[in-house]
């Protein structure tokens, strides 16, 4: 049973008749009802019970359902109650007593009788009075009895009589509190079987998001495992092309070291040929001063020039003078002066990176020994440069023209033969 607060109001007014018992609202306290039945006590049975304590328009309820007592206790007629956080206003409080008794005569098997009584408790906003220990209520309660009514009506059978009546229908009320027990128990059954059901299907929901929750790990881990293996993959692609990159690389520098080495040998063979035509001119003009010696202990009276042009030599006396010192002279070229005739003791030089280039070689001078030849040139960085020589050019260690490089190259004339020798410097692109 609840509780019901419907509200409260101002206290109400009541008289101060004595034996009015006075209790501040606020406090617990404890009441018995007394049941009669005209002037004689109406002893209790099981039978089902219940009291609302009214003030105004709130409520306290006690009473007794199925044989258990809810803030009360019976002791024959009369029932304890407990006004246990009642919640109820200052005013005057009355109960309401509503009691179900058997009879067969109705559907359940069950009459509700009503009675309302007036009481002499009044609850105030001031201090209790106490009358002991427990204050105490006596409130009567009428209750008709249902022989009386009979004969109210005109039953003329004696009491023994008219109960009787119902020993015929004990078995069946017996019978029918068997099957509302049943039910009773068959709705407990049913209702644990709902909740066992509800419970399955929690479980089963539980079930369906953990699957569902299961799943989408699932498709996260594939992702996952997907994005690793591209990972790897694309690892492994690095590693080869790393490796590759690494193998052209040593590749390149066992090929530098070759080109060095093959450098160093031709520069090494240069540096002979140069020594020898260094000799070779310094016997020239040993024999020319002792040619010049010779004239001009004689009587011809001709000049070193003389006797040079004599010998078949064209040129100027500074040709000449050129030819005994073997100064090199400076020739530039365009980038796209690609085709050249190389002169003896000049040392051609190119702008820029010139793509091609188509070489002849003009003859030496009688008396210019080992004439030498010289050009120079940078290759592109893309590409390397094309360069076309005279088929009597021979070089100790043929050259490789690459890209992105800078050459030197000496070619040095010998009887119809030119001797070569180059140097090969890398830049960096």
């Amino acid at each position: 049973m609840n509780n019901e607060m419907c509200g409260c109001g101002t206290e109400e007014k009541t008289n101060t008749a004595k034996g009015i018992v006075r209790i501040n609202y606020k406090e617990d306290f404890e009441l018995v009802v007394e049941l009669l039945a005209g002037d004689k006590p109406y002893q209790l049975g099981d039978e089902d019970f219940r009291i609302d304590f009214i003030v105004m328009a709130s409520r306290y309820t006690v009473g007794r359902t199925g044989s258990v007592c809810e803030r009360c206790s019976v002791d024959g007629n009369k029932i304890r109650c407990f006004m246990d956080g009642h919640g109820l206003p200052p005013g005057e409080l009355r109960a309401e007593v509503k009691v179900n008794t058997p009879d067969p005569n109705y559907a359940d098997g069950k009459r509700l009788n009503v009675a309302i009584a007036e009481g002499t408790v009044v609850l105030v906003k001031d201090n209790t009075r106490f009358d002991g220990a427990v204050v105490k209520a006596n409130i009567p309660v009428a209750l008709v009895d249902a022989y009386q009514l009979a004969k109210a009506h005109g039953y003329k059978g004696t009491i023994d009589e008219y109960y009787a009546t119902f020993s015929d229908v004990s078995a069946l009320l017996e019978s029918m509190r068997g099957v509302a027990e049943e039910e009773r128990e068959r709705s407990t059954s049913e209702e644990a079987r709902n909740k066992a059901e509800q419970q399955r299907q929690d479980n089963e929901d539980t079930r369906q998001r953990a699957d569902k929750d299961r799943t989408t790990a699932e498709s996260y881990r594939a992702s996952s495992e997907k994005e690793r293996a591209k990972a790897e993959k694309q690892r492994n692609d690095t590693e080869v092309s790393r490796n590759k990159n690494e193998q052209q690389r040593q590749t390149d520098e066992d090929a530098r070291q070759k080109a060095e080495t093959e450098r160093q040998t031709a520069e090494k063979e240069r540096a002979t040929a140069e020594g020898k035509r260094e000799t070779d001119t310094k016997d020239a003009i040993e024999r020319v001063n002792e040619r010049m010696k010779t004239l001009r202990d004689g009587t011809d009276g001709k000049s070193a020039y003389d006797i040079w042009k004599a010998q078949g030599n064209s040129g100027t006396e500074a040709d000449f003078v050129s030819s005994l010192g073997n100064a090199m002279k400076i020739v530039t070229h365009e980038e796209t002066e690609t085709t050249v005739t190389l002169r003896p003791f000049e040392e051609h030089r190119w702008k820029g990176k010139p793509k091609t280039l188509d070489i002849t070689m003009e003859k030496p001078q009688q008396g210019e020994l080992a004439a030498e030849y010289r050009m120079c040139f940078n290759t592109p960085d893309d590409a390397a440069t094309t360069v076309a020589l005279p088929n009597n050019v021979q070089f100790t260690v043929e050259p490789a023209f690459r890209f992105g490089c800078y050459y030197e190259l000496s070619l040095v004339s010998n009887d119809n033969e030119y001797k070569g020798l180059f140097a090969e410097w890398r830049r960096k692109l």
